[in-house]
């Protein structure tokens, strides 16, 4: 009979020892971590000298100052642009807060890595004559935005948010 019972309690510790360790051995989930923006103001060149004062490069930039461990499918910049008149007379279409869903996006190709990323076009010299709303924003591939901080600049310099 001491025989039976010194067995019965060796099989239920060797059972406990296996449950626990199933238990044990289960994936965890990695949290997420977003990506981090910075916005940059943007500036911009002369493509050619004067008398051509039409001929810009408009610069985009953004600073990605972490790469989190969610794909990113999408990053760049958004804005809008204003004559001073209207935001001192608080039009009421004026765009503070850019989004991917009311602002077009300039869209930067370099790889999404640490650091300045640029993405230069040809335009005309309405971004530092007018205000202008910036924001960096990086579109997710599960469908998330995460966007950098809202800036306001003018003739390319930043200003405090009106």
């Amino acid at each position: 009979m001491q025989t039976f019972f010194t067995n019965a309690i060796k099989l239920a510790a060797l059972s406990l020892t296996i449950l626990f360790m199933n238990f044990s051995c289960q994936d965890h989930e990695v949290p997420q971590l977003l990506p981090v923006l910075e916005t940059i103001p943007v500036t911009q060149s002369r493509k050619s000298p004067p008398p051509y004062l039409t001929f810009y490069i408009n610069h985009y930039r953004v600073n990605i100052k972490e790469k989190g461990n969610v794909p990113v499918a999408e990053y760049g910049v958004l804005y809008s642009t204003y004559h001073p008149s209207e935001l001192e007379n608080n039009a009421s279409y004026v765009i503070k807060q850019p989004t991917v869903l009311n602002s077009p996006p300039h869209v930067i190709t370099q790889e999404f890595e640490i650091g300045e990323r640029l993405m230069s076009n040809d335009g005309d010299n309405f971004p530092l004559r007018t205000y202008v709303y910036q924001r960096a924003y990086a579109k997710l591939t599960d469908g998330r935005v995460v966007y950098g901080d809202v800036i306001l600049t003018q003739s390319g310099r930043s200003i405090p948010l009106m």
